[in-house]
């Protein structure tokens, strides 16, 4: 549950930031006095934006790995791809899980969820009939 908030908060800040670099970037182009002074300030926007999305996509394959380690879900080859930065995998050599993935997992859980609380509603049930029963029982010798 905490862990879950956290990342909630920190993926909140991550797009902030983003929301924030791109309306910065937007006063600079207004600013710009050639074609030349736009394409470096759109290549370093480019930069700054693919950072931001990196930082986006390590943050969110490192929390549903955890989740899915937790309720040990099994996690496909054919889910992990290249970052954003290194889409090819050939400098970073570091994998993130895919939107795919991401979109599995979540079923995954939500599925997982879904029976731990029918699990949990029905022993809560079993638990007010026998709480009924006792108090019925209670009653009845008590009554005599």
């Amino acid at each position: 549950m905490i862990d879950s908030l956290i990342y909630r908060f920190k993926l909140h800040k991550l797009f902030s930031q983003r929301e924030k670099i791109s309306h910065d970037f937007a006063q600079h182009y207004k600013l710009a006095k050639n074609a030349s002074e736009e394409r470096d300030l759109w290549d370093e926007e480019k930069n700054e934006l693919n950072i931001i999305d990196y930082e986006i996509e390590m943050l969110t394959t490192s929390y549903y790995l955890k989740i899915a380690k937790r309720k040990f879900l099994e996690i496909h080859p054919e889910y992990w791809v290249g970052t954003s930065l290194d889409p090819d995998n050939n400098v970073l050599n570091q994998r993130v899980l895919s939107n795919k993935a991401i979109k599995a997992l979540k079923m995954e859980i939500r599925a997982d969820r879904k029976e731990n609380l029918t699990m949990f509603t029905s022993m809560i049930s079993a638990i007010t009939g026998l709480a009924g029963v006792v108090i019925g029982l209670i009653a009845f010798i008590g009554g005599k």
